[in-house]
């Protein structure tokens, strides 16, 4: 007997004693009708179609921080060291202000803190789509 696994979405092949005595009483699934078949059909049909959109979101996200450079201001000392360091909420912070406010999910890969003035390139992971942007840490006076 074919039926609908109810948190996965599968539609599996039991035998017909599991599948009365157990599944289907338990409420883990429920009998596979050609009904209910092509509705997981177009459920499964739109969750491609949201995914989709949300990677080409991704993809149009990344593209406008292609050459980007996002400057951010800290207290520094005299030789070019800032006196606390610029972490990743900070960054994900101004690339935020940068996309605007329809912005997707920002994962800034940086293995550590900036700690000194100048240049520094950082990797982003926007959704499923990957980009860098230059980060211009300047010294507050």
């Amino acid at each position: 007997m074919k039926v609908i696994v109810k948190d996965t979405q599968e539609v599996k092949d039991v035998k017909f004693g599991y599948a009365v005595h157990y599944l289907i009483p338990q409420g883990l699934a429920e009998p596979a009708t050609q009904e209910k078949l092509d509705q997981l059909r177009q459920k499964q049909l739109s969750q491609q179609a949201q995914q989709t959109a949300q990677v080409k979101k991704d993809r149009q996200a990344a593209d406008k921080l292609l050459g980007a450079t996002i400057t951010i201001t800290a207290k520094g000392k005299k030789d070019d060291r800032l006196y606390g360091s610029v972490g990743k909420q900070k960054i994900k912070t101004e690339v935020k202000k940068l996309l605007g406010k329809s912005s997707p999910d920002i994962e800034v890969e940086l293995s550590t803190p900036i700690k000194t003035v100048g240049e520094h390139q950082v990797d982003l992971k926007i959704g499923g789509a990957n980009a860098k942007v230059r980060v211009s840490v300047q010294a507050e006076k």
